[in-house]
């Protein structure tokens, strides 16, 4: 059976968040972080924690995906909010949605 070893590198002077992506440091959560600061983790940790974009949107991704150039799902349209829903987006095409059989969607 073959082992999966996740990337938990931990976070030194040179590899943190803090002195690899300051340009991040304000998108670090304030709050849902809890205890963990930017110089905790390293830039390429596999280590989910938790973002605020200027626009108010939440997620939580690993810190290697942002130093890849991943920015917030909601603004980049790869996840739906208020913002850029379909009904938002496209009113008339909304309507057609069927109310039953898009399961969980709306």
């Amino acid at each position: 059976m073959e082992k999966i070893v996740l990337n938990f590198k931990r976070a030194n002077k040179t590899n943190s968040i803090k002195v690899k992506m300051p340009e991040l440091l304000k998108e670090w959560h304030p709050v849902k972080n809890g205890k963990v600061k930017p110089s905790d983790v390293s830039y390429s940790s596999t280590r989910k924690v938790w973002w605020l974009c200027s626009n108010g949107h939440e997620w939580q991704t690993e810190s290697y995906h942002r130093f890849r150039g991943d920015n917030c799902p909601y603004c980049s349209g790869h996840r739906a909010c208020k913002d850029n829903s379909l009904l938002k987006k496209n009113p008339a095409l909304a309507k057609e949605w069927h109310p039953t059989k898009n399961g969980k969607l709306t």
